[in-house]
């Protein structure tokens, strides 16, 4: 970096200078990633109030991964969802239509004139009531 301002023939005042604000913005941006990192993985495990959650994890000396996780924050999650479960919402196992099933229930999402023979059969074997 010294050598990259050097060579714009800055004084030695404005290099320090510009320094300084490189390291600053190095910093906040850092920080903003650890916010994103926090607040994607509090969204993730169905933190209701994430500012409540938040103020329960021990983040003074969090740091990220080289995939951009927080080292530790797994476990402070797992062991909050133990002592205060109250504070995650609970995921709720969807129940209806079977993906690749058409709301009326055919086989495979087929159309009716799309069906053999047999297949209509066995459909309207199974389904009494149906309208076709």
């Amino acid at each position: 970096m010294k050598e990259k301002l050097k060579g714009l023939g800055l004084n030695e005042q404005q290099t320090k200078a510009l320094e300084k604000i490189f390291q600053e913005h190095e910093a906040q941006i850092k920080a903003l990633k650890l916010e994103n990192a926090v607040n994607t993985a509090l969204i993730c495990a169905g933190a209701k109030n994430k500012k409540a959650v938040r103020a329960m994890l021990e983040l003074d000396n969090a740091e990220l991964d080289e995939n951009g996780i927080v080292k530790g924050l797994d476990e402070q999650i797992k062991a909050l969802k133990k002592s205060d479960g109250y504070m995650f919402e609970e995921r709720t196992k969807f129940t209806g239509v079977v993906p690749g099933e058409s709301r009326d229930g055919l086989p495979g999402g087929k159309n009716v004139k799309d069906m053999t023979y047999t297949e209509l059969a066995a459909y309207l074997e199974n389904n009494p009531n149906a309208e076709i």
